[in-house]
């Protein structure tokens, strides 16, 4: 196989390896468990300069099975709760943001004994229908990427295996159809897993499973998602293409 074949291959399995990356990020933020990577696009301003939520926080999500939903916060100085607040309700408004004390502090008034507490929202019928909506995007965006890349890098390998044998112009063709294959596979099966994740949530809403964890609120999460927001903080980190 040319070299050049070869490069624009390599170059096509690294632009549908971006796509497909950037779609299982953003599934992250389509949220139904607590998933520490949906807090990666939250960016916040202290002291005049920016900083990243791993910067100012750590983050702990609960092991108990029932309590999958819910993580929490713990800044790294007391300084940082406002601006890790207004950094999170402004990629994640759905989210339910409770001012909490560890348990066993010494001090229960003590501002280093505090913490912030993220539930994802109950999985109801009109939660499911969002997360559904958002989901199918998601995935309709990336397939689309997906095929693009498949015609350009076609186009590509046509023009660079002008008077090559027959056998080489085919090794060209199978090898971009694996490649195309593999990553077509790889978004199907997040995409499903995606879905099977909100349907099993739904079901257990329906059955009436989901578990009361209201306390003092900072503020109550509404429905909607902010996708672009968090989509376009991590533009520069993945070979999107």
């Amino acid at each position: 196989m040319k070299r050049s074949v070869e490069v624009a291959l390599i170059e096509t399995q690294n632009r549908m390896l971006g796509h497909v990356a950037s779609m299982s990020y953003l599934f992250c933020n389509v949220c139904v468990k607590a998933d520490p990577s949906s807090l990666l696009g939250v960016e916040m301003v202290y002291g005049g300069m920016d900083k990243r939520i791993e910067d100012v926080a750590d983050i702990l999500v609960h092991e108990d099975e029932n309590e999958k939903h819910m993580m929490n916060v713990y800044p790294k100085d007391s300084a940082y709760f406002s601006c890790i607040y207004k950094g999170i309700t402004e990629v994640h408004p759905e989210f339910k943001v409770t001012l909490e004390t560890a348990p066993g502090a010494d001090d229960e008034n003590g501002i280093d004994a505090k913490y912030l507490l993220l539930t994802m929202p109950d999985v109801n019928k009109e939660r499911k229908d969002l997360l559904d909506t958002a989901t199918d995007a998601l995935y309709s965006e990336c397939k689309t990427k997906i095929e693009a890349e498949k015609t350009r890098a076609a186009s590509a390998v046509a023009s660079r295996t002008v008077g090559s044998s027959e056998e080489a112009v085919k090794e060209a063709k199978d090898k971009l159809q694996e490649i195309f294959d593999t990553y077509s596979e790889m978004m199907e099966r997040l995409y499903n897993d995606k879905k099977k994740e909100i349907e099993e949530a739904y079901n257990r809403h329906v059955a009436g499973n989901a578990k009361d964890t209201s306390t003092t609120d900072i503020t109550k999460g509404g429905q909607s998602m902010k996708l672009d927001k968090v989509f376009n903080s991590i533009q520069d980190k993945l070979p999107i293409g």
